[in-house]
């Protein structure tokens, strides 16, 4: 990825942990599923309150990568 003035851009996807989505909250068996799948790698989980809640956050690049279900 260049600038218009030919500079290296620096692509933040690197820069953050993967944005993975669970169903639940904190210490629910979605998280701990990511943690254990995702060991070694820096990510970022963000807990849906339902189902059709994960799959519209997933749908949206700017908020999450993947989604554990």
């Amino acid at each position: 990825m260049y600038s218009t003035d030919l500079q290296p851009m620096t692509d933040t996807s690197e820069q953050r942990g993967k944005r993975v989505v669970i169903q639940g909250y904190a210490g629910a068996f979605h998280q701990i599923a990511a943690q254990l799948y995702y060991e070694g790698e820096d990510i970022e989980i963000t807990p849906a309150d339902s189902f059709e809640e994960l799959v519209s956050i997933t749908e949206d690049p700017q908020r999450a990568d993947i989604a554990l279900m």
